[in-house]
């Protein structure tokens, strides 16, 4: 006998018909699904309230499908007399910004998304009421976004608005649509100075010309108290001069007549004004680009963040025009950052070497590290630049001797420690044989001659890294060696080497500063074979026998905790790559 079929949930009755209401696109009667099944009321007003949430959260994808698929709305003719478009859809802001062309806010009509960042969203609309075309721009977040993010949002507007010159991307209108903040702007339809130097460097004179411009705008805002924090090539718009006769100008990619082009400074998003402390930062927070921060910025020290900072960053660009290439790059964004902290950029000369020496001068002047060594302020660089493009001597002159000692050690640190040190041991060991009454010659020449062909080698290694196909493998090869000679070194010092075998975890924890946990294993490995070959050359030094066992061990275990280490700044820099925007 059968068992009796239990009778349908009521619940999933109710679910499932409005559904397939749903999908077949009819509206579905709420009021006469809860009036049929009043006992399930509750559930079911509860179950039409999620739906109607999620459907609210998915609206931003739909969005984005619907605006690959629909053309962009031309908007033409000179009548400044618009009409209300009925059919014209208001914006659904209630999960995010994303919106396709048609769509309204408030007296604007999205006419399609120009790019996005870190925390907005830039559309260019129409609008309505005005007949103009501008760019428009919302909180990336929309209804999620953070007090904080509203406040940096609405900081931006401030900044920029009372900002009026040529130069700079200025605020037609700041409002609210739906709770979220917008604000509107001229649109600059020409291409970001990113774009432009996608093919390569610039020709030194119009670098210099361009970048006197830009300087111009930065020193108009530092004069009106604000101060950028973010200038780097994709905050600087190209837009066509309006008193250029002829065709309306088009960018293509090697094309372009910069002469004919005025740059604009956009996104005033991690501004600050110099009449009031900001609230929106705070010590050891980073702000700006990586490649094109200044030293301050990248230590998080914000409170000393000021217009020297502005013109380091206005430096990088200089350096990016003229070189191709930004003063620092790396994949790895940790390490980008310790090079700002400490070392200096490759000559430009070095680079290329047709870039005038008085160019060079001042755009090292902006990327020096200490504020007080960059230009006074940007109207000084202003001035420098005027000087050069008249032929003029300009401020920024030859390092001295010991600033270019200095900026040599932040460019190769590694062949200026070794220099340093080997260059020390090997005085030292000059001061002792003059002074040791009984010299011994032979001794003294072959200690020398290893300290000279370490020297030699280091020097190789550095050029073998300057070239780029080869710099992968250098570092291997530069460690190798210092493993091989070093233990080359301590088999012939007389008498025994005792604390100087400390220098192979040096060796292992210098090889953790270029992190690369294949290069740790690598040396640790190195260095435990030296340090075998070191006992077997002297066996003197491996008894008794568990205190070598305990020095291998003692390596071993170095090398797994700074490999360990190693790794561990990896996994951050993987999450660094995976959040930042693109």
């Amino acid at each position: 006998m059968s068992e009796p079929t239990a009778p349908p949930d009521p619940l999933d009755q109710a679910v499932a018909e409005y559904l397939a209401a749903v999908e077949s696109g009819a509206a579905p009667d709420r009021a006469a699904l809860l009036e049929r099944f009043g006992d399930i009321s509750d559930k079911l007003t509860q179950f039409f309230a999620d739906h109607d949430r999620l459907t609210g959260l998915a609206q931003p994808i739909r969005a984005l499908i619907a605006s690959a698929d629909d053309t962009p709305r031309q908007t033409g003719g000179s009548d400044a007399t618009m009409t209300f478009d009925p059919d014209a859809r208001p914006v659904d802001l209630r999960a995010g910004t994303a919106t396709s062309a048609g769509q309204r806010i408030g007296d604007y009509e999205v006419i399609r998304e120009l790019g996005r960042g870190g925390m907005g969203v830039v559309y260019q609309a129409r609008h309505v009421t005005l007949n103009r075309v501008v760019a428009l721009k919302m909180i990336l977040s929309g209804q999620f976004a953070t007090d904080e993010d509203r406040e940096r949002f609405q900081a931006e507007a401030r900044a920029a608005a009372p900002l009026d010159h040529p130069g700079i991307v200025s605020i037609y209108e700041v409002g609210q649509y739906l709770g979220q903040p917008f604000f509107a702007m001229p649109l600059v339809e020409g291409p970001s100075l990113a774009d432009v130097l996608q093919p390569g460097p610039l020709p030194p004179q119009i670098a210099a010309r361009l970048m006197r411009k830009i300087v111009d705008a930065v020193a108009y805002a530092h004069a009106h108290g604000v101060i950028h924090r973010d200038l780097k090539p994709a905050n600087v718009l190209l837009s066509p001069m309006s008193n250029v006769q002829g065709p309306k100008l088009e960018w293509k990619p090697g094309t372009l007549d910069l002469g004919h082009w005025t740059p604009c400074i956009t996104d005033f998003g991690l501004a600050k004004r110099l009449d009031g402390e900001s609230q929106l930062t705070a010590s050891g927070q980073l702000l700006g680009t990586p490649t094109f921060m200044s030293p301050e910025q990248a230590a998080g020290r914000v409170r000393e963040v000021g217009p020297a900072a502005d013109i380091y960053s206005l430096g990088a660009i200089l350096y990016v025009m003229l070189t191709g290439q930004p003063p620092f790059w790396s994949d790895n964004p940790v390490e980008v950052i310790l090079h700002v902290l400490e070392s200096d950029p490759p000559l430009p000369r070095t680079l290329r070497p047709e870039t005038p020496r008085e160019l060079e001068w001042i755009c090292l002047k902006c990327l020096e590290k200490k504020p007080a060594d960059r230009y006074a302020s940007a109207q000084h660089l202003a001035d420098d630049l005027d000087r050069y493009l008249r032929h003029e001597p300009v401020e920024a002159r030859l390092p001295t001797w010991g600033q270019q000692l200095r900026r040599w050690m932040r460019r190769q640190p590694v062949l200026a420690w070794h220099a340093l040190c080997l260059g020390l041991f090997l005085a030292l060991m000059q001061g002792i044989f003059l002074a040791h009454p009984q010299r011994e010659l032979v001794y003294h020449l072959k200690i020398s001659g290893i300290v000279c062909v370490w020297l030699a080698v280091s020097y190789f290694c550095q050029w073998m890294q300057n070239r780029e196909r080869d710099a992968p493998w250098s570092h291997y090869f530069w460690l190798g060696a210092d493993a091989a000679l070093l233990t080359a070194l301590l088999s012939q010092l007389d008498p025994s080497p005792g604390p100087l075998v400390a220098s192979y975890f040096v060796l292992i924890a210098i090889s953790g500063l270029f992190f690369e946990t294949r290069l740790v294993a690598f040396t640790t490995a190195a260095v435990a074979l030296a340090a075998f070959v070191l006992f077997l050359l002297r066996p003197a030094e491996a008894e008794p026998l568990h205190y070598a066992l305990l020095f291998m061990a003692s390596l071993v275990m170095t090398g797994c905790v700074v490999g360990y280490q190693v790794w561990r700044m990896g996994v951050l820099r993987e999450f660094y790559d995976e959040r930042r925007p693109r």
